[in-house]
């Protein structure tokens, strides 16, 4: 906004310019620039701060600069302010502070009435008794609001409130009429259930029926006039006795009977529930690990159920748990002989594989042994020593055992002894190749590659002796690398040297490029020049 504003502002002069000339700017024009350039950049630090904005309003020359500095505006005490300062000023800054000004006024006490309207809704809400003619004056109230100038949120609230209260004086009318009709469906309820756990306990129906009886119980008692889930807050207890006081009595009594064949209901399923879970004969191996088919650990759980007061439902299904005991007590006799054979095949199975883990580290090491690589023996080696502990392997095995352990101590020790000599061969060899490029005369005939070639193949039968384990000091690796260190001094001055004639020829090119482009600007800016 700030931007356009400054661009209707801009010099006619550079307006009526004829297309294609190139016009330097004028004195004035490029002082009018600057000057249009630091009263933007004021605006914008301005911006979000209606102190900073009112200030920046006074003191700008241009109306413009005001103007945009007062369309900026966003609190009401500021626009009044400045509605007042332009009042007598400037027609236009001052037409836009009042529109500005009496636009949020009215926004605000549009949403102030509107919040005094939703906390009447919301009081109606809670109240038992919601008067027609109170709702109606509510309505017209809200309709004579504009509703572009309220929030969102107000809007939904009083919609949301207004639904809820339309439901209560819906509900409340149906009121009486549901009480009726939930006595017939409770009462058929409670009797349907009662006779279904009869015989589902004694075995004449199924159990899925008894759950569907179950639910269709649960049903009707959550549609229960006046309870939580049926009218949510609509009515409660005390609602329903001073709509009607037999109503609300009768009401209590139907719901304490359906809630008494529902936990009657809820006894028997617990006990069927245990019953289905329990095995028809235990079956082999399982009865240590699965208390459920243990008869003790079952009579247990049995006994902590609720119990049933009628005995024409605990006595059928006490008899079929006594029975299910009397034949898991015979069953798990055999049960557990299975147990113990499978442990012993279990120990002898973990005792072969420990056997043939031990048996193909041993043959690992044996073979590293026979290559010579020590390095490569060592880990097999301790992992046998891990493996067996304070214990012994088989007869056979042991022996194997010791005698792989014996070889690797032999070799080790003469690992020790030659790897020692060797590396006071490198030692040598280092030092007279450092020798050698000493020496001024062979330095400067010295194949370059050839002499970088032989200092990293020292060093890497360097490397190589310490994969394989020999013996070492830091006084002999010391005389070693500061001989290859001196050796290399050749080496290193030849690639300084290269790098140096690179830097060299990539200066004069850059060079040479400057030149070039210098000469193509200058054979571009001529003609302008000669115009």
């Amino acid at each position: 906004m700030i931007s356009k504003m400054f661009r209707k502002s801009e010099s006619p002069a550079s307006a009526s310019s004829t297309p294609g000339s190139v016009a330097a700017p004028t004195v004035a024009e490029a002082a009018q620039l600057a000057d249009k350039a630091n009263w933007e950049s004021k605006l914008q630090e301005a911006m979000g701060n209606d102190t900073a904005l009112l200030a920046l309003a006074k003191e700008a020359p241009s109306i413009d600069v005001k103007h945009a500095a007062v369309m900026a505006l966003a609190g009401e005490y500021a626009l009044r302010l400045a509605e007042r300062e332009f009042r007598n000023n400037d027609r236009r800054v001052h037409r836009a502070a009042k529109q500005r000004y009496e636009a949020l006024v009215q926004r605000r006490e549009a949403r102030e009435v509107a919040s005094r309207l939703i906390e009447t809704a919301a009081v109606l809400v809670h109240e038992s008794s919601i008067p027609s003619n109170r709702l109606g004056e509510l309505d017209r109230a809200w309709q004579a609001l504009d509703a572009g100038l309220l929030e969102g949120a107000q809007i939904a609230a009083y919609s949301g409130l207004r639904e809820t209260l339309a439901t209560l004086l819906h509900e409340r009318a149906e009121f009486q009429l549901s009480v009726t009709r939930w006595f017939t469906e409770a009462k058929q309820a409670a009797t349907h259930l009662n006779a279904m756990c009869a015989d589902v306990a004694a075995g004449v129906k199924e159990r899925a029926e008894l759950a569907v009886a179950a639910a269709s119980a649960r049903t009707v008692l959550s549609a229960m006039p006046g309870s939580d889930a049926a009218i949510a807050g609509s009515a409660d207890a005390h609602s329903i006795d001073a709509h009607s006081p037999h109503a609300g009595a009768d009401l209590r009594a139907f719901g304490e009977s359906l809630k008494s064949a529902l936990d009657q209901f809820d006894r028997v399923d617990a006990r069927l529930t245990l019953l289905d879970a329990l095995p028809e004969a235990a079956q082999p191996g399982e009865g240590e690990s699965n208390r459920v088919t243990d008869p003790a650990a079952a009579g247990e759980r049995w006994n902590a159920l609720p119990p049933i007061a009628d005995t024409l439902l605990a006595g059928p299904l006490n008899a079929r748990f006594e029975h299910w005991q009397q034949m898991q007590t015979s069953a798990r006799q055999s049960s557990q002989a299975v147990v113990r054979q499978r442990a012993d095949e279990k120990k002898k199975a973990k005792t072969q594989l420990h056997t043939e883990a031990l048996a193909g580290l041993v043959t690992e090491a044996e073979a590293a042994l026979a290559a010579g690589k020590l390095t490569e023996a060592r880990k097999p080696l301790m992992a046998i020593d891990e493996a067996l502990g304070d214990s012994a392997a088989a007869r056979p095995l042991q022996a194997r055992i010791d005698a792989v352990q014996a070889e690797y101590a032999r070799l080790k020790g003469w690992q020790h002894w030659g790897g020692g000599r060797v590396r006071d061969d490198l030692v040598l060899e280092a030092e007279a190749l450092a020798r050698t490029s000493a020496d001024e005369q062979y330095a400067a005939k010295l194949p370059i590659k050839q002499h970088a070639d032989a200092i990293e193949n020292l060093r890497g039968r360097w490397k190589e002796l310490d994969r394989l384990g020999g013996a070492t000091s830091r006084k002999l690796w010391q005389r070693f690398d500061g001989a290859l260190k001196n050796a290399y001094l050749p080496v290193a001055a030849h690639l300084a040297k290269l790098k140096a004639a690179r830097q060299e020829n990539l200066d004069k090119r850059n060079k040479l490029i400057a030149g070039l482009d210098a000469i193509t600007l200058a054979v571009a800016e001529t003609p302008a020049d000669q115009d």
